[in-house]
């Protein structure tokens, strides 16, 4: 027990919320719902095609954990990589970019699913 903290271990443990979203807007959220995939967004768009080292430069953090979510965001298809991923190139140094329609198409789908049904 922790000094004037009582931790009652016979409580529930509670559920992770995930409500069913359409799978659009479940890719939207994957994509928009976290700061680091956010701010690698922003400085793409504000600064254009960017390398891994220069978003570390500007954006900060670990090389690890930038690189998992560059590969996220161009596994969800809202960034390329120039030149594309290709397990037999070996080391190489891509630049990365922000593919707008997809943005575009994620942020509708989101839209969408948080104003349905809404009362406006």
């Amino acid at each position: 027990m922790l000094r004037g903290l009582m931790l009652n271990h016979n409580a529930p443990v509670p559920r992770v919320a995930r409500p069913a979203l359409p799978s659009l807007a479940e890719e939207a959220v994957d994509a928009f719902g976290g700061r680091v995939r956010v701010a690698v967004l922003r400085a793409l768009n504000e600064d254009g095609p960017s390398t891994k080292a220069e978003l570390l430069r500007r954006l900060g953090g670990s090389d690890s954990n930038l690189g998992r979510h560059l590969s996220a965001l161009e596994q969800l298809g809202v960034i390329v990589a120039d030149p594309p991923r290709d397990d037999e190139m070996g080391p190489v140094t891509r630049r990365y970019d922000v593919d707008h329609d997809r943005v575009q198409e994620l942020l509708a789908a989101l839209a969408s699913a948080l104003t349905k049904g809404s009362r406006r």
